[in-house]
C-alpha cells in the first residue's frame, strides 16, 4: 500500500469523526441533551489520532518530501495545511476546555464555546 493511500484512508476515518462532532455540536447549539464527555472523546481522538498520528505523518514525511520536490513550505498548499493544523490544535484545546466546564452544569457560555470550536467549516478544514 502506498503511503498516500494510507493517508487517504486515515482522512476517511477522520471525516467520519468530524461529521459526528459537527452533528452533535449542532444538537448542542439547539440545546438538545448531549453528553459533554462526547466532546472530550472527540478531542482525545483528534489529539491522539488526527494530530498525533496523521498530522505527524504529513508534517514529518509528506510535506518534507513535497518541499524536497520543489514546493515551497512558507506559501501555497503546505503553508495552508500547516496553518490548519495549528488552528485545529487550538480549536481542539478550546473545545475540550469548554466541555469540561459544561460538565459542571448547563453553562450557556461553555455550551456555545463547545459549539464554536467544534464546527470545522468556520476554518475550512479539509480532511
Amino acid at each position: 500500500m502506498k503511503a498516500t493511500q494510507v493517508l487517504t484512508e486515515e482522512h476517511q476515518v477522520i471525516l467520519r469523526v468530524i461529521a459526528s462532532l459537527e452533528t452533535n455540536a449542532r444538537k448542542l447549539e439547539r440545546s438538545e441533551k448531549i453528553r459533554p464527555e462526547f466532546f472530550h472523546e472527540a478531542a482525545d481522538f483528534i489529539k491522539g489520532f488526527a494530530d498525533g498520528c496523521h498530522h505527524m505523518k504529513e508534517e514529518g514525511v509528506l510535506f518534507k518530501a513535497m518541499v524536497a520536490h520543489g514546493l515551497p513550505q512558507d506559501s501555497g498548499p503546505i503553508a495552508v495545511m500547516l496553518s490548519e493544523h495549528v488552528q485545529g490544535r487550538l480549536y481542539t484545546r478550546e473545545m475540550k476546555a469548554a466541555a469540561e466546564r459544561l460538565q459542571y452544569g448547563d453553562d450557556p457560555q461553555a455550551r456555545m464555546a463547545v459549539v464554536k470550536n467544534a464546527l470545522t467549516e468556520k476554518i475550512g478544514v479539509n480532511y
